[in-house]
């Protein structure tokens, strides 16, 4: 129970943290005039806010979120309740 817990938790701050960098992104996407860059629009914007680092961590915690909740349900229990 205690995966599952820190699982969603994870889940949760990493979907929230991915969705404020989205979101800071798409705000300031109007400010990238350039239309054609190497990585694209979207991307070229993220790389000009600074935002890279928070959308990775974002991410790194969706994924070991999701991960943690699987484990967790999925995990044989041994027939004690606590």
């Amino acid at each position: 129970m205690k995966k599952i817990i820190a699982g969603l938790g994870f889940l949760f701050s990493g979907t929230a943290m991915y969705t404020a960098v989205c979101i800071a992104v798409c705000a300031n996407l109007q400010y990238t005039t350039e239309w054609r860059t190497s990585v694209g629009r979207y991307w070229q914007t993220v790389i000009n806010c600074g935002l890279t680092p928070a959308m990775i961590i974002g991410l790194i915690l969706l994924i070991v979120g999701a991960a943690l909740a699987f484990w967790g349900v999925f995990e044989k229990r041994d027939g004690r309740d606590v």
